[in-house]
């Protein structure tokens, strides 16, 4: 990420600032060394318990500074995006991806082995990332509501590929520099790891219990931001300018975290229709030609091929993984 214009260009302008730019920065790679070191202890924790081999394919972390006239969340989504593409289209080990260049032979090997299902399902990983981080820092688009929070993630992902995420967020109210505006900082380090045996156990039905409750989280946040905006204009009902400002931020907030969490519905229910038309129609359907063998009730032979159910290719593949992984073939 990294720091707005407008910081930036205050930065070259005035020494204190600078001064208290510097000591912010330095106050974020502190944490970011915590969070990093938060996420170790937990991945350790997570592959021991369940027994699965593992190894660290990439990671990075980042520290961004927003005065509240540039509030922008693009550069997070667009840090998402460019990895995911660029792990889809197998450019790594890379910078595009970033700390991949560190990861063992053996592990970028297995990555591409089992690469075909984190490129199928690369709009929901994408979509689900980003509900998440932006839900957290949504929460410091309006300065009333948030000073400080923290938050920590971890997302299952095909293909062998799980994510950890660490979050951390501050609002300074810095008025001598910018008058009536607030700077916010913020720290994300994320870790991704790779295990074979992992891609072996987790389904995409299991994924898609996982979304469902990502889900929740993101609507039981709109629902926190509603409460805390209910109780914030209390305070200014005699002062109708705040009163209008404030209200003004926190339904801004609110219309950001709805987009996100729109697309990942969206992107969720195109699975989830897929899923219940195969647990629907699965005695009728031919198998014959994926190389499946499965008995069905006389008088209910196969016959429709997937083609004729999917007319998208795209549905059509996802059908196919969905069937094997239900009979186990």
């Amino acid at each position: 990420m990294g720091k707005t214009q407008t910081i930036a260009d205050k930065e070259r302008q005035d020494a204190e600032f600078k001064a208290f730019m510097e000591k912010l920065a330095s106050d974020s790679r502190k944490k970011e060394t915590e969070m990093l070191e938060a996420i170790q202890a937990v991945v350790s924790d997570f592959y021991t318990k369940n027994g699965w081999k593992f190894s660290r394919f990439f990671g990075d972390r980042r520290s961004d500074y927003q005065n509240y006239s540039d509030w922008s969340l693009q550069r997070v989504a667009d840090i998402i995006t460019t990895i995911g593409k660029a792990i889809s289209a197998a450019k790594f080990p890379s910078p595009e991806v970033p700390g991949s260049e560190k990861a063992s032979p053996e592990t970028n090997a297995e990555v591409k082995q089992n690469l075909p299902a984190f490129v199928e399902d690369i709009n929901l990983t994408i979509n689900r990332v980003v509900a998440l981080l932006n839900g957290f820092l949504t929460q410091f688009a309006s300065h009333s509501s948030v000073s400080q929070k923290a938050a920590f993630q971890d997302l299952p992902m095909s293909g062998g590929l799980h994510l950890f995420i660490a979050q951390s967020g501050s609002v300074y109210h810095e008025k001598k520099f910018f008058e009536t505006q607030f700077i916010g900082s913020f720290q994300i380090v994320f870790e991704a790891y790779m295990s074979v045996e992992e891609a072996r156990a987790i389904s995409i039905q299991q994924i898609l219990k996982t979304t469902q409750k990502e889900i929740e989280i993101v609507n039981a946040q709109i629902l926190d931001i509603r409460e805390v905006q209910g109780e914030t204009l209390k305070q200014y009902i005699r002062e109708p300018k705040m009163y209008k400002e404030t209200k003004l931020d926190f339904d801004e907030m609110i219309a950001m975290m709805k987009v996100s969490r729109d697309e990942l519905v969206k992107e969720y229910d195109k699975y989830k229709t897929v899923s219940e038309m195969v647990d629907d129609l699965l005695p009728v359907i031919d198998l014959a030609p994926l190389g499946i063998s499965f008995a069905t009730a006389p008088g209910h032979e196969a016959k429709v091929p997937l083609s004729e159910i999917f007319e998208d290719a795209w549905e059509a593949r996802l059908a196919e993984r969905m069937i094997r992984e239900k009979i186990g073939a």
